[in-house]
């Protein structure tokens, strides 16, 4: 029976061989010399196993491997112990079959990457760096018109139903909207100056349009909860929100895309004064991203309505209009009232 079990364990490990590699037949002799030789994470790649797999034959067949911390010692020129074999009458005429290593085809070299778009190479070059000075002043007019817009709702008397001149949303905290407004200001100097376009649009988007597609860029501040401390005896409604939000002072970016976004903030080392040509890049990707996606989509929707197109040109037959019919062609002066007979002519 034992001979059977260890049969079907052999016959087992031979049928994890891969196609087209020879196995590996040793003695228990020959597997003892080489565990202590060379480590099992080494020695089990070149027979097609894991450490893990090559133990479990080890133990097996009876044969002793090096405990943990032996291949260390041994390095550090300490002294170790070589376990000596056990004599074992079952096994010790028996083969071991090892899978050997398998011909793994090796994986093709990644292609390398598309050249970038020269607009976003440009980028890159340190001729085009944005910087944004301390003491850059806010020219644009649409940021003029949207310090305009915050001193006008700050009034107490002011009213929903004022004209307000035009604008961008800009979600940061009262403290930190100078930083803002010269984070735009350099950042619209440097768009208009490639020949890039930015305007205000419905309920105060800020549109950037860069080679011809519109794209939609967002500042915000990050924000984080901070627990509030409740008084005893507060109403309901003074309790039932036990955090506060408060703005951290860090900036971010936002890049609108058709399916996905860009995020372009404040880093630890750098911050998004230095990474507006980022944030430029950025716009220039999403430009291109539609660009490709409306290519994509044109030949689908010619096929789509064509027969709309059809149906809307002038019928034809065999090339030539189609003739208009005889009641159309009556004279401009002609009665429709007269209706002529064989023996009389009648006026109705």
């Amino acid at each position: 029976m034992a001979t059977l079990w260890r049969a079907s364990l052999q016959s087992t490990t031979r049928c994890r061989n891969t196609i087209g590699v020879m196995p590996i037949e040793l003695s228990r002799e020959e597997l003892y010399e080489r565990v202590w030789i060379e480590p099992i994470q080494k020695l089990s790649k070149a027979y097609g196993l894991s450490d893990v797999g090559l133990a479990k034959i080890c133990r097996r067949y009876n044969i002793p491997i090096p405990p943990r911390g032996y291949w260390a010692k041994k390095q550090a020129g300490h002294k170790v112990e070589k376990a000596a074999l056990p004599p074992d009458v079952s096994v010790s005429k028996m083969k071991i079959h090892l899978p050997g290593a398998s011909e793994r085809v090796a994986k093709p070299a990644p292609e390398p990457p598309a050249p970038a778009h020269p607009l976003i190479a440009a980028e890159s070059e340190p001729s085009n760096v944005i910087t944004v000075p301390d003491d850059l002043r806010v020219r644009h007019p649409l940021l003029r018109s949207t310090r305009e817009f915050w001193r006008m709702i700050s009034r107490p008397s002011f009213s929903w139903d004022t004209p307000l001149p035009a604008h961008i949303n800009i979600a940061v905290a009262n403290e930190t909207r100078p930083r803002a407004l010269r984070l735009f200001q350099a950042l619209f100097m440097a768009l208009e100056k490639r020949g890039h376009k930015v305007s205000a649009g419905e309920h105060g988007r800020l549109h950037v349009t860069v080679l011809d597609e519109q794209c939609e860029l967002y500042l915000r501040e990050r924000q984080r909860q901070v627990r509030r401390e409740i008084p005893k005896g507060a109403k309901f409604f003074e309790s039932s929100r036990p955090y506060d939000l408060v703005h951290t002072g860090e900036f971010e970016f936002r890049i609108e895309k058709r399916f996905n976004r860009e995020i372009v903030r404040d880093g630890k080392d750098r911050p998004v004064e230095t990474r507006l040509n980022d944030i430029v890049a950025a716009l220039i990707r999403a430009a291109l991203a539609e660009k490709a996606y409306q290519a994509q989509q044109e030949p689908r929707w010619t096929a789509e309505n064509r027969p709309l197109i059809d149906r809307s040109k002038p019928a034809t037959t065999s090339g030539r209009p189609r003739p208009v019919s005889s009641t159309s062609s009556r004279p401009p002066d002609a009665n429709p009232s007269v209706v002529s007979c064989a023996s009389c002519e009648a006026r109705i």
